[in-house]
């Protein structure tokens, strides 16, 4: 056992030094394809040694850590049976993305920079998921902050990739901060530095200085995932190449569900940093979905769409639903990403859609709403309870996130298929959805209960998520064309939209002859975007 501990110990530092060795041989070959094959094989080599870890821990759980001391300072990485399918996730993100850039970049004057910065990039984010202690933790998270910085400038004198890498700047430096002191302190008070041992009773055992860190926690979680009030970073950076908003939209925004959840028995001990993080991620999750819909845009569509989605993120970790979270951030990624990838291809087929003539839609039925509401609901209910006997409100928290998500897809398929056969075809697919995501949660619950705290005693009650429901109940029924709002209130309220989802660079400044939608909705000359 001692030898097993000792060889995932080892390959848990080669999932962090393989992609960075591949990154600095890619720098040497900067015009070179070889670069792009050197840069997604290092991150593929840290893909197949974190499927092994994943392998010899399902076969045993088994804790291994490699630890050194610096200056009195532990520095230490570890895998776990939560850490593992984590560095899957972002090993084969990053070699996925990088065999992409190699065409897509190919003949770039920028070539080896990209995979010099998407290497560092990889190394720096397997670090942070896999530190021990506090100070590992804060490296990682520096780190790929600063590889994030260096592929936004990629193409310095770019007006528009120059703003948004400053907005990012200020941002990521401001959640760093925030990060930093939370370790000093926490460091500061606490003997042992294993960073999952760390509590509300560990810093010192000030209950005022323990729940400082928390809030801290939650400034630097909700600067890096894009949440009010820092989510202006991310749609900024729509200018940069394809494969760079890939590697920021799969991996760099879920640092901040991967911190709260590393930092879990300091976070949730406090009530005032579990509500700060559950409201930031409602706010946001309101804010963006609405620019989200109002963007015209695919690049800034997907943007606000990721910060909506790390939103709903983020109340999971202020719920304590931590399988959710994990759930929601391995799934998040991998949709972003082929999202993104495949951006291009949506655009042409969205310009060959347009320009063939469609008939207009029709008003769906009070049958099909209802069952774009009800039939996910029921389902999901008949198998929790089939499945989970012992059903508590954690439980149901995840299940609400899955409901939302099964009416949206039963919304779109009645849409399609209405009538008696498309509900009748709609509700199978929907008993195989259900069935399926419960399933997994449940083999989720089994697999990492040893290891994530599934209770915890302030975190936000459940409750809450209520609220949600009349909204979205209303927003399917306008969306079918069973209500509408008045004219007047529809039209300011898109243009609220529309301009909300307006980044800091394409607002009309100060003697810019560029114009804003007005008050009643009628377009006014100025940029392309806005159109």
């Amino acid at each position: 056992m001692r030898r097993m501990n000792q060889m995932l110990g080892v390959s848990t530092v080669l999932v962090v030094l393989a992609p960075a060795l591949a990154a600095l041989i890619a720098s040497r070959q900067p015009t070179s394809r070889a670069a792009g094959f050197v840069g997604a094989a290092g991150a593929g080599l840290g893909g197949l040694l974190s499927l092994f870890m994943f392998g010899v821990l399902i076969a045993g759980p088994e804790d291994a850590v490699q630890t050194m001391t610096v200056l009195g300072i532990d520095f230490g990485v570890g895998v776990d049976p939560l850490l593992a399918p984590l560095l899957v996730l972002v090993t084969a993100v990053s070699c996925v993305v990088q065999a992409f850039a190699s065409r897509y970049l190919h003949g770039d004057i920028r070539f080896g920079r990209f995979f010099l910065g998407a290497g560092l990039l990889t190394a720096s984010t397997a670090l942070m998921v896999s530190a021990e202690t506090p100070a590992t933790l804060a490296v990682g998270w520096t780190g790929s902050g600063l590889a994030v910085i260096a592929l936004l400038g990629m193409y310095p004198g770019f007006r528009s990739a120059d703003e948004g890498r400053r907005s990012t700047l200020l941002v990521f430096a401001a959640g760093d901060l925030a990060l930093w002191a939370a370790v000093i302190l926490s460091i500061a008070g606490v003997s042992d530095q294993a960073l999952l041992g760390i509590g509300t009773e560990a810093v010192g055992g000030q209950e005022t200085i323990a729940a400082l860190v928390a809030v801290l926690l939650v400034i630097a979680a909700l600067s890096r995932s894009a949440q009010l009030p820092f989510r202006s970073w991310l749609p900024g950076t729509i200018a940069v190449p394809t494969p760079v908003s890939a590697l920021l939209h799969a991996g760099v925004v879920n640092a901040g569900g991967i911190l709260l959840l590393k930092t879990s028995g300091m976070f949730t001990g406090s009530p005032l940093a579990t509500h700060l993080a559950f409201a930031a991620g409602a706010a946001t999750a309101i804010y963006a979905t609405a620019a989200m819909i109002a963007r015209p845009d695919v690049k800034g569509s997907l943007a606000h769409s990721t910060s909506g989605q790390m939103g709903f993120m983020i109340m999971t970790c202020g719920l304590g639903a931590w399988v959710a979270t994990i759930f929601h951030l391995i799934g998040h990624s991998l949709y972003k990403a082929s999202l993104f990838l495949g951006s291009g291809s949506a655009v042409t087929s969205e310009t060959s859609r347009i320009a063939k003539p469609h008939p207009p839609a029709k008003k769906a039925s009070l049958a099909s709403v209802g069952f774009a509401v009800l039939a996910p609901a029921a389902l999901l209910s008949a198998f929790a309870l089939a499945w989970y006997p012992d059903l508590d409100w954690t439980n149901g928290a995840i299940l609400a996130f899955a409901w939302a998500t099964l009416a949206w897809g039963a919304w779109g398929w009645i849409r399609r298929s209405d009538g008696l056969r498309g509900m009748a075809s709609g509700a199978a697919l929907l008993a195989l959805a259900a069935a399926g995501y419960v399933g997994l949660i449940s083999l989720a619950y089994d697999y990492l209960g040893s290891t994530i705290p599934l209770e915890t005693a302030s975190v936000v009650s459940p409750l809450w998520l209520l609220a949600f429901v009349p909204v979205a109940v209303a927003g399917l029924i306008i969306r079918s064309g069973r209500m509408s709002l008045p004219g007047k209130v529809d039209a300011a309220a898109y243009v609220q939209a529309l301009n909300a989802a307006r980044t800091g660079r394409s607002r009309a400044g100060r003697g810019s002859t560029e114009r804003q939608l007005t008050g009643t909705g009628t377009l006014m000359p100025r940029s392309q975007e806005a159109r």
